[in-house]
């Protein structure tokens, strides 16, 4: 068991002072997908290690799994992931960790640290009156943002979309910060989102494959 001194905060270079545990949401089947997504490489480099290599500082923990150390050498916490869907896998961790926490998701694995101080220097306050702050494109909420322990639920939701309902979520727009480019929130769910991402980064020179 990974214990709360192993997480935490991560360089000063990203200007927080705080203890903000960092979750990476991969307990999902990509059944809509069809094939396994944490699997995902480019350039023969595993998806989901590229999400741990950029937030390694930070001390990121993977709900769900068992993955290959390989694909994700970092602590994995499998009772708060596989199956549970997204919202529960958030909660189990949420009440595991007992404190604030920012989660992402491995649909979306573009999404950079310095995001993470954006929305912190945002939204905290002395008397902040949201559960949690999480981003949204168009109609639907994103599984990327920051979450407070007051957001936790009795009964929570399978589903990420009734699961903002259930608590006071404040809705962030990633063109309200900077840093947010936005091909990142193309999130990776479905055969066409799949090609989307082949196409992209193709035109950059790269090959991602099953």
């Amino acid at each position: 068991m990974v214990g709360r001194d192993r997480l935490g905060t991560g360089p000063g270079g990203v200007g927080l002072d705080r203890e903000v545990g960092v979750f990476v949401l991969a307990g999902g089947r990509s059944r809509r997908l069809g094939v396994d997504k944490r699997f995902l490489q480019i350039d023969g480099y595993p998806l989901l290690r590229s999400i741990f290599d950029r937030w390694q500082d930070w001390r990121p923990v993977l709900l769900g799994g068992p993955v290959p150390t390989r694909v994700w050498p970092g602590p994995q916490w499998l009772d708060a992931g596989s199956g549970l869907g997204p919202a529960r896998a958030l909660d189990a961790a949420l009440r595991r960790w007992g404190r604030d926490a920012w989660f992402l998701s491995a649909d979306v694995p573009w999404i950079p640290p310095d995001l993470l101080a954006c929305v912190v220097r945002r939204c905290e306050g002395p008397a902040c009156p949201w559960d949690a702050h999480v981003f949204r494109v168009g109609r639907w909420f994103i599984p990327v943002g920051w979450v407070h322990p007051t957001a936790l639920r009795p009964h929570p939701p399978a589903s990420f979309q009734t699961w903002w309902k259930a608590v006071r979520c404040e809705a962030l727009d990633p063109k309200d910060f900077p840093s947010a480019h936005a091909p990142w929130w193309h999130d990776l769910d479905t055969p066409a989102d799949l090609r989307f991402w082949r196409q992209y980064w193709l035109r950059r020179g790269h090959l991602l494959t099953e």
